[in-house]
């Protein structure tokens, strides 16, 4: 053990007397100062251990070392000797003694100070190591989960292929076939319908695959599980029909909404089908149930008949990198990743050895009821909305994609909105010097200052008009555009999107609470 560093404060007298001279005697090493020409700085006066002052430092010289004294980290054990000390000064002592002081007392409290700021000093550097030690596993457990989130791309790539490609193909042939023969009107009408299917069909498989890619907090809504299972089911529908896999879903009657993050949710689903179909291989079956338990709690079951899992694996299938496939067949996350984000949704993730063969992975979090109210009949579609809009509403609209702009405008017509279209923020700066304006909708990515640029002047122009701003992008996965759009708090729409949910977003902008 290192050898106590002492500080003797006080009068030459005090200095020199009996109590510097036996620490010193004892093998300690001690230092003194006074108030005449002191100069000594702050990290000077903290590395002692024990601080020994006389009569409660009153000199004004001595302020300083007093300040260094009380901030010392690891905390300098002081001990006073001599009258009674002032009441705001006793918080600070370790120790205070009556003159004259019984200096083997003396030393027993020099050796209890001088334990006290080992101990501390060990409690400081723990503490920063823990804290270092904390920060590094969390970085830890993020890269984990994006790594899972996309070890799942990686597996759905070939199936997204799939589910893009088809739609396309019909795109572009009935495109054509409209082409060849633009005045038959029933054959124009049909074919419309079948490119309004296909296009919707390609942006709901762009939509769910960014939804697995995105890696934010949980934004937390009313959702339907049963759409939510079996939209997850739908994304791999036709590679378990190839692989001969029977899939069935139950789903409990009158099951209630429950409040979580549809895409965290989705997530969760796609990996324990994936984990249920690499399981089987070939002709098997699959099972989800989904059923409320007691506790206000819904449960989902993902049973599958493979081959299980070995008993003494049970317990560590969740952790992070475990896995028994190859590593070009599995990185061992996606479980881990499952159960961070049930956990994240106050539940529980769980897994078991069925008796008549194959693994169930079971997870359950709590209903939280809806805050909302049903729309009533009609309410929320185009007509209703335009009902209650003020007449000859104005919306400026900037989009530098000549038919995206053209698109907008016939969306607005349609329920008589007057659109000022603009292909740059500049045009867009200079077009509201007319007035007039309700609402804006705004591309992020145009040339020029761009929608960020636009929307910040705007903000100092005419701060009303800012709150009314609805941003459209296609840029869903840049992060610097996700914190943005968070920053701004205006409405946004990600591309593609319909009309509805276009008059939707300016129904909100228009009557915000």
């Amino acid at each position: 053990m290192s050898i106590a560093r002492i500080l003797c404060v006080g009068q030459p007298g005090f200095l020199e007397g009996p109590i510097a001279e036996f620490l010193s005697a004892r093998g300690y090493k001690v230092s003194t100062l006074s108030g005449e020409g002191l100069e000594i700085g702050l990290s000077d006066v903290q590395s002692f251990d024990v601080a020994i002052a006389q009569g409660g430092l009153q000199d004004p010289c001595l302020e300083g070392v007093w300040r260094g004294l009380a901030t010392a980290e690891p905390q300098t054990a002081v001990i006073m000797v001599g009258p009674t000390p002032p009441r705001e000064s006793r918080d600070l002592l370790f120790a205070w003694l009556e003159e004259p002081a019984d200096l083997e007392l003396l030393v027993h409290l020099v050796e209890r100070g001088t334990e006290q700021r080992r101990l501390l000093a060990q409690n400081s550097r723990l503490k920063a190591s823990l804290s270092a030690r904390f920060e590094e596993l969390q970085q830890t457990r993020e890269k984990a989960l994006q790594a899972g989130r996309l070890a799942t791309l990686g597996l759905l790539m070939a199936d997204v292929a799939h589910e893009l490609n088809n739609p396309l193909n019909v795109i572009l042939g009935f495109s054509d076939l409209v082409m060849e023969a633009p005045h038959d009107g029933q054959a124009v009408a049909e074919a419309a319908q079948i490119l309004s299917d296909s296009a919707n069909r390609a942006a709901a498989t762009v939509r769910k695959l960014l939804a697995i890619a995105r890696a934010r907090p949980p934004q937390l809504e009313m959702v339907d599980l049963r759409a939510m299972a079996q939209t997850a089911l739908d994304w791999r529908l036709h590679h378990l029909h190839l692989n001969q896999i029977e899939v069935t879903l139950e789903v409990e009657p009158d099951l209630p909404l429950v409040e979580c993050d549809r895409h965290q949710l989705h997530q969760v689903m796609l990996h324990l089908l994936l984990n249920a179909e690499q399981a089987i291989g070939s002709e098997g079956r699959i099972t989800v149930r989904i059923r409320r338990i007691p506790g206000d709690r819904v449960e989902v079951s993902v049973a599958d008949t493979g081959p299980g899992v070995p008993p003494e694996d049970l317990g560590r299938i969740f952790r992070p990198f475990y896995t028994t496939r190859p590593p070009e067949e599995g990185t061992g996350l996606g479980l881990a990743s499952c159960a961070s984000i049930v956990e994240g949704h106050n539940g529980a993730i769980s897994a078991r050895n069925r008796p008549e063969g194959g693994l169930e992975v079971l997870f359950f979090i709590p209903i939280l009821p809806p805050e909302h109210e049903e729309p009533g009949e009609g309410e929320g579609s185009g007509p209703a909305l335009q009902a209650r809009w003020p007449e000859g509403l104005r919306v400026l609209v900037l989009e530098d994609d000549p038919l995206g702009g053209e698109l907008l405008f016939r969306y607005l017509a349609r329920v008589r909105v007057q659109a000022q279209v603009c292909k740059s923020g500049e045009e867009g700066l200079r077009a509201l010097e007319s007035g007039g304006y309700q609402a804006v909708i705004c591309d992020l990515r145009m040339p020029g200052i761009g929608g960020e640029g636009f929307y910040r002047l705007l903000r100092e122009r005419d701060p009303a008009l800012a709150r009314c701003v609805i941003f459209v992008t296609g840029d869903a996965l840049n992060p610097r555009v996700e914190r943005f759009l968070s920053e701004s708090g205006c409405a946004h729409l990600i591309k593609p999107f319909s009309p509805q949910e276009l008059l939707e977003a300016l129904d909100s902008c228009l009557y915000k609470a």
